[in-house]
């Protein structure tokens, strides 16, 4: 699931800014790779700044080497990376570094709940 539909530097930034600065960032995400979990465009996440630990099953914002930031989940914990795929995939993706990490998902608002 994509936190972004734009791939400029400067709304880059400001994701990472937000995280820094209050610890924490509330948007709708992209994507259809957390679903039925997460509704793209229609739910709003809460994602707590990565303090350098997520245990498997934690669903974690992370950027991708290309730049694209993106939400899976964990599915097994590394010495130095994780192994994540998004709930509605079938497709691990191996060697996400814990350097990678932006957040971790703290919640999830649906329809004002």
């Amino acid at each position: 699931m994509e936190i972004q539909k734009s791939d400029k530097e400067q709304e880059k930034m400001n994701i990472e800014k937000v995280l820094e600065e209050k610890g924490y960032l509330m948007t709708a995400p992209f994507g259809t790779s957390m679903l039925p979990f997460i509704r793209p465009q229609r739910d709003i996440i809460v994602v707590r700044k990565y303090q350098g630990e997520a245990k498997c099953r934690d669903v974690i914002l992370y950027r991708r080497v290309g730049g694209k930031l993106v939400l899976h989940r964990i599915l097994e914990v590394g010495a130095d990376s994780y192994v994540l795929c998004g709930d509605n995939q079938y497709i691990k993706e191996y060697g996400v570094k814990k350097e990678q990490v932006l957040g971790v998902l703290e919640g999830v608002y649906r329809d004002e709940k």
